[in-house]
């Protein structure tokens, strides 16, 4: 079947305007402990020593500097956070975590079943995400909006923003 055309339409509407995706199959692992930044900065090549909010895009590198993972972490405390994963790599990483926490007090979790990950991208995912509140402010309506929904359906909500140049806050 020839299917370049639907994907290539499907590249350029998220290329030139906004395109929403379910990537809740990819693999949400919570770092946690007195240890975690620390146990993170140590297998990571980036810096992992963050303000809460932000998100660093990384490699998990083993002792000989071989890559171990391609991920995301995100931090989400003072001594927790939050690393996406491939779902393919998901177990491999989780067991090369667990095997090179060493003496570092560091809890992985394996909260994949537990959280849902829906993306808003392109250039124009702001002014969707702006008309969808009713054009506030998008980051403190917005963060009211995931606080109310929180609420009234019981689970916990956050967003996060990011750009292929880089992190910024929401």
């Amino acid at each position: 079947q020839n299917w370049f055309d639907n994907q290539k339409a499907e590249h350029m509407a998220v290329r030139t305007g906004a395109g929403l995706f379910d990537m809740t199959s990819f693999g949400k692992i919570r770092i946690e402990g007195r240890d975690a930044c620390a146990y993170l900065n140590r297998i990571s090549s980036a810096q992992i020593d963050v303000a809460a909010g932000r998100i660093v895009y990384t490699m998990f590198l083993n002792d000989r500097g071989g890559i171990e993972a391609d991920l995301t972490v995100t931090r989400l405390s003072e001594t927790a956070y939050l690393a996406v994963v491939p779902g393919a790599t998901l177990q491999r990483n989780l067991a090369w975590m667990r095997a090179n926490v060493g003496d570092d007090f560091a809890v992985i979790t394996d909260v994949t079943a537990a959280e849902s990950v829906l993306c808003l991208m392109g250039p124009q995912a702001r002014d969707v995400l702006s008309r969808v509140i009713f054009g506030a402010r998008v980051s403190i309506l917005f963060a009211l909006m995931l606080t109310v929904i929180s609420a009234l359906i019981g689970i916990a909500a956050g967003a996060l923003q990011g750009y292929y140049g880089g992190w910024v806050d929401l």
